[in-house]
């Protein structure tokens, strides 16, 4: 069998790829890395992909290729990283890397003969390859290293966060059902607080957080929560991980990446 994976080069898309491989796939990775974050994190994250024999690697923008490869999957997770930055002026970067390369890839593969197109837009995902910018990631060194962690609002807002392994395993399990045209939500199957997660990550380090709390952003939700009753329904799929332990596994990678 051969898969597409698009952004395979992102904290997510980096993900399936490795499966997939470890699973006898043949894999073509797409990514065109956007400037979002650094592009050495980016090549980091495809290593492991690149050293395997049935690896090809396109650097391209999705917009700017005529002709995609013949594969059996498509796992489409390209897309322009971030909530706050699309927002105002930068609102025309994303319609462009999120909507526009989607279209395109659904023109070109709808009169292919594939098994099935998946196509995510994740949820607050974490664990190994995260990105810079995201809360835990800067939560977890703040903690360690005694400095001072910005949380804007109350710290009530709350948030479903996905271990990846787990999030990669309902892409595969819904690119090898025989259902069609569903849409499923992804979650770890319970929220946590901003403030629970400070104190989780507390009680794990064994280091106490410096709290610097300040006006919320705009755009910013209060709660996002997955309900996945339908996933666990139809796919028998459910949330492996639990937060504790995949955080636990998050701080000893990035505790392996800081040596």
């Amino acid at each position: 069998m051969k898969a597409l994976v698009t952004g395979c080069a992102g904290f997510i898309g980096s993900h399936p790829a490795d499966n997939l491989l470890n699973l006898d796939y043949s894999v073509v990775g797409i990514d065109c890395f956007t400037d979002y974050y650094q592009r050495a994190i980016k090549e980091e994250n495809i290593v492991v992909a690149s050293g395997h024999k049935d690896f090809e690697f396109i650097e391209e923008d999705i917009l700017e290729i005529d002709r995609f490869p013949s594969v059996d999957y498509v796992f489409h997770l390209a897309a322009q990283s971030g909530v706050r930055a699309s927002w105002g002026g930068s609102f025309e970067i994303y319609t462009r890397n999120k909507v526009e390369a989607t279209q395109k890839l659904l023109e070109f593969y709808k009169s292919a003969k594939i098994k099935k197109f998946v196509f995510a837009s994740s949820p607050p995902v974490y664990g190994s390859g995260q990105r810079l910018d995201m809360v835990i990631y800067k939560f977890i060194p703040a903690i360690l290293d005694g400095g001072e962690i910005v949380v804007y609002g109350a710290g009530t807002q709350a948030r479903d966060f996905t271990y990846v392994d787990d999030a990669v395993e309902a892409n595969i399990s819904a690119a090898n059902t025989d259902l069609i045209g569903e849409v499923f939500n992804v979650g770890g199957g319970s929220g946590i607080s901003v403030n629970e997660l400070i104190k989780l990550t507390e009680k794990i380090t064994g280091k106490t957080a410096k709290i610097k709390y300040m006006e919320k952003k705009k755009g910013d939700m209060n709660d996002t929560l997955a309900d996945i009753t339908k996933i666990t329904k139809l796919l028998r799929w459910t949330s492996k991980t639990m937060m504790e332990e995949g955080f636990k596994r998050q701080i000893k990678w990035m505790k392996s990446k800081s040596q």
